[in-house]
């Protein structure tokens, strides 16, 4: 059985810049489960998903298995940037399809 990498809490948690105390308030964990997490090394399922969830990582991130996965906030912006791409190349067509037609009534 794989052992969950503690570290890799505290190393999101510096790259957050965040405290431990922050990471369990903003999860909803008490601060007692949240210190079991690293003096007994004992979490529940649902626990370790509200972590995942607030660092936007997978489960698996914690058992060492590399995240490819992006941020929420970062998500979030890639989508904004997305449909601004899109709503460009729609601008573009409708203008492109005004001039076809211009050029055809000649």
């Amino acid at each position: 059985m794989k052992k969950i990498d503690l570290g890799r809490i505290k190393y999101l948690c510096i790259k957050k810049d965040i405290t431990l105390k922050d990471l369990s308030e903003g999860v909803g964990i008490t601060q007692t489960n949240f210190a079991n997490i690293f003096t007994k090394t004992s979490i529940t399922v649902d626990n370790l998903a509200k972590i995942a969830d607030y660092f936007g990582v997978s489960i698996g991130y914690f058992f060492g298995e590399k995240s490819t996965e992006l941020p929420i906030s970062e998500l979030k912006l890639l989508l904004s940037d997305l449909q601004q791409i899109k709503t460009v190349i729609n601008n573009a067509q409708i203008g492109i399809e005004r001039n076809i037609n211009y050029l055809e009534s000649l």
